[in-house]
């Protein structure tokens, strides 16, 4: 299965406006592995990372997931 994501993000990436956007999210990603990688670190959950943040786990998700850009 993973060898045909990796041809399909190779034949969508093909697309120069595709690969403009992708491009686009690099740094939404990279803060969203960052955080991800942090967090793992700490041992802690979502849930946990969220109450030090004063915020909720769903937007710690959407963070990780990179659907939204941190504040």
């Amino acid at each position: 299965m993973a060898e045909r994501l990796k041809d399909l993000k190779a034949d969508l990436l093909r697309d120069k406006e595709v690969r403009r956007a992708y491009e686009d999210m690099a740094p939404e990603f990279e803060i969203a592995r960052a955080i991800i990688k942090a967090r793992a670190q700490a041992g802690l959950t979502q849930a946990e990372l969220a109450e030090r943040m004063e915020t909720s786990q769903s937007y710690v998700a959407r963070i990780e997931s990179g659907r939204t850009c941190p504040t």
